[in-house]
């Protein structure tokens, strides 16, 4: 990866979402399929570029100079945690972090879309809905759980 293709804000935040997971080629045809990302490396670790943000997946490892008592591993079982986020920005960091991810699409296309990740890997998650939610939750083949959400426009009438 070149120099110039490395986000390295002067102003304002890119956002690096790292995911720790035990299958790096079944992950990033996953993820490249679902948000059409670009990938700039293939393997340990793949990072792909996907609008003004990074998603990096790695089978773990660690420790590291820096984490000198932290080890990644892809989880064993669903209480592990098996992501992190990273915001890079150009001033220090003044409140908590928090992330969920939120797949939109247009109402009519939902259920399509929730197709196309199912036969792409994606699974569904039961967290005790009662489906009348204006969101379905699903998991990346790896888990890692993230929700397919109504257009906002919708959500507000």
């Amino acid at each position: 990866m070149a120099d110039n293709e490395f986000p390295d804000p002067q102003s304002g935040f890119v956002v690096t979402h790292f995911l720790v997971v035990s299958d790096q080629d079944r992950s990033r045809e996953f993820y490249r399929s679902v948000f059409g990302a670009t990938v700039l490396l293939e393997r340990d670790p793949v990072i792909m570029r996907l609008a003004n943000s990074w998603l990096i997946l790695n089978a773990g490892g660690g420790p590291t100079i820096d984490k000198p008592t932290v080890t990644l591993a892809p989880p064993e079982d669903p209480d592990r945690t098996s992501a992190f986020l990273n915001l890079r920005v150009a001033n220090p960091k003044t409140v908590k972090n928090r992330v969920h991810l939120d797949l939109t699409c247009s109402a009519a296309d939902r259920d399509q879309e929730i197709t196309r990740l199912l036969a792409l890997g994606a699974r569904r998650v039961d967290i005790g809905q009662t489906g009348t939610e204006s969101w379905t939750v699903l998991a990346d083949p790896e888990g890692n759980e993230f929700c397919v959400v109504r257009p906002k426009e919708t959500l507000i009438r």
